[in-house]
């Protein structure tokens, strides 16, 4: 990453999943100060203890045989903030506020939240949106810029009803197309899991050919797969076929999908629905990409025994380090920016 450093900043990561952990190791290495509050592991995966760890395993061969040690997995047990200081409070309240104290730039996860309510995070207790952005209100520089991924509409109000303006960087062009190949290489790593036959010779079906659909549509193709896609506009059909992929539209979903041997949805509202689900074969598999509500309807495919497996965030849990720098390569520029 060479981009030119600005003035040092003082930014609180919250929440999410890995990414969130290797994002707060960029920013440190930048020479900001950085805070964790609500990450998967607090103070054992601070910038400095993961840094920390990444060096022990590479002159340590007893640091690879630790479970859970290693830049690549780090320690998921604790949580908590990790201050300056590398203090910690007792209770959550005060984790937050020692963690966001100051700052004038907040991070929150992708996506920010399950349910537009709560903070997505590990902790089974999650922190309440509206409890986090009154203490950013409180608590951080009037200036603060705030950022978080796929923000529901009821998260920004809560947001907007304390003068704050969340930037959702999961809009950003340049990480949307990019986080679409740790999202297809995960997806295959999931349908590999539960494919009884090679990806190679087999036949899957791709619903929706955006970003996510076209990226998986070729790398199973790569992998010598035969894939049909199903898509509403001839211009996504004519993009299947220039892919060498069988295209459909939605007219024949049921015929396409009966073709396929693993079938992965990335189209967010249900379009595989109880006929649909009645007409595929018993034990068949769908992969779940989109986000909720999701294509499937998941109360029919249990009834006619069809497995959904739930796969979202999937760049998070599968390529953290790389869904990271994407973010990273997108947020710093803003976050280093003087206005």
């Amino acid at each position: 990453m060479n981009m030119l450093k600005n003035v040092k900043k003082k930014i609180c990561v919250v929440g999410g999943d890995r990414r969130q952990l290797y994002l707060s190791q960029l920013l440190a290495d930048r020479g900001h100060v950085v805070t964790c509050y609500a990450t998967v592991s607090g103070k054992e995966t601070t910038p400095e203890a993961l840094r920390h760890r990444e060096q022990e395993a590479q002159t340590s061969e007893s640091a690879n045989e630790r479970k859970g040690y290693g830049a690549e997995s780090p320690n998921l047990q604790s949580e908590g903030a990790y201050a300056e200081s590398g203090a910690y409070a007792d209770s959550q309240n005060e984790c937050m506020e020692q963690a966001i104290r100051g700052c004038d730039t907040v991070i929150l996860p992708f996506p920010l939240s399950p349910d537009g309510i709560t903070l997505n995070c590990t902790s089974a207790d999650k922190p309440r949106l509206e409890d986090l952005f009154c203490a950013v209100r409180r608590l951080c520089l009037p200036s603060v810029k705030v950022f978080g991924g796929a923000v529901k509409r009821v998260s920004a109000e809560i947001a907007e009803k304390h003068g704050i303006a969340v930037t959702d960087y999961g809009m950003i062009e340049d990480i949307a197309v990019r986080n679409a190949v740790p999202t297809a290489e995960g997806a295959l790593e999931v349908a590999m899991k539960e494919l009884d036959v090679t990806v190679r010779g087999s036949c899957a079906a791709v619903i929706g050919y955006g970003r996510c659909g076209s990226e998986l549509a070729r790398l199973l193709k790569a992998l010598g797969a035969e894939v049909v896609g199903i898509a509403r506009s001839g211009r996504d059909r004519a993009k299947m076929s220039n892919d060498g992929v069988r295209g459909y539209g939605f007219e024949r979903l049921s015929e396409a999908l009966c073709e396929a041997d693993i079938i992965f949805n990335t189209v967010p509202f249900h379009v595989i629905d109880c006929q649909t689900l009645a007409e595929l074969p018993r034990g068949s598999v769908i992969v779940e990409l989109a986000s909720a509500p999701g294509g499937v309807d998941r109360e029919c495919a249990a009834e006619y025994g069809v497995k959904v497996i739930h796969a979202p965030s999937l760049p998070g849990k599968y390529a953290p380090k790389t869904a990271a720098e994407i973010i990273g390569e997108a947020l710093i520029p803003i976050i280093e920016r003087n206005d």
